[in-house]
């Protein structure tokens, strides 16, 4: 039932991209060599064959090209899966993408939008409002703000924890929720980083990674070797 609730409500960061089958985008899937280790290693920051592999056995780097992007990631996972919405140009400004992995679940997922992006029209899945994370304020006050908003759209019973910390050098927000599905009915227990005005390439995107609590450490490792 998280998958259904991840779809039809899509954390609200989906912004209605599974509303149809999107188009899968051209990436580079890099074989590495894998050295076992005992010891976790400090974020990776850029990347790279020899920096994935240090994480630990399966660890392997992978490159989108569109958006620019690149992290590290378990292969226990299975291969990343790169797709752009497919909601009709005229039914949206800007463009957003999703990487998913061949997981049960419906996390982790990345969700990249272009920093201009907002749906056009009636929706069944209402778009996330970036504009609600103030990372100037404290965390109590976004804690606030999202529990009158965000989370409130997702279920009842929310509790929720809020972090302020860097991603690389940007600044970021993690959330831990739990809450009881509106649509399922279900407890649920999520994990998101929201990484607004994120700098990938030569352009600017609003990056938001979601996983489920089982999945934080190994998303944690991911996130941190983000090249924003």
């Amino acid at each position: 039932m998280q998958k259904i609730f991840l779809v039809m409500l899509g954390t609200l960061l989906l912004a209605g991209a599974g509303c149809s089958r999107p188009a899968t985008l051209a990436t580079e899937d890099k074989e590495t060599t894998i050295t076992p280790t005992q010891q976790v290693v400090a974020p990776v920051n850029q990347p790279t064959e020899k920096n994935c592999a240090n994480l630990g056995t399966g660890w392997k780097l992978f490159i989108s090209k569109k958006p620019r992007l690149s992290f590290c990631y378990p292969t226990i996972w299975g291969v990343p899966k790169p797709e752009e919405t497919t909601i009709s140009p005229s039914a949206r400004l800007g463009t957003a993408w999703h990487i998913s992995f061949n997981t049960k679940s419906e996390t982790p997922l990345i969700s990249i939008f272009t920093s201009n992006f907002q749906k056009l029209g009636d929706s069944d899945v209402p778009s996330y409002c970036w504009g609600c994370i103030n990372l100037a304020k404290d965390e109590t006050d976004i804690q606030k703000d999202l529990l009158q908003g965000y989370y409130k759209l997702g279920g009842e019973n929310v509790s929720l924890e809020v972090k302020k910390l860097t991603i690389d050098t940007a600044p970021a927000l993690k959330t831990k929720s739990n809450f009881v599905s509106w649509l399922s009915r279900d407890k649920m227990s999520i994990v998101e980083w929201f990484i607004p005005q994120a700098r990938l390439g030569e352009q600017t995107y609003n990056v938001v990674v979601s996983s489920d609590q089982k999945q934080e450490a190994d998303t944690e490792l991911l996130i941190n070797s983000l090249d924003l």
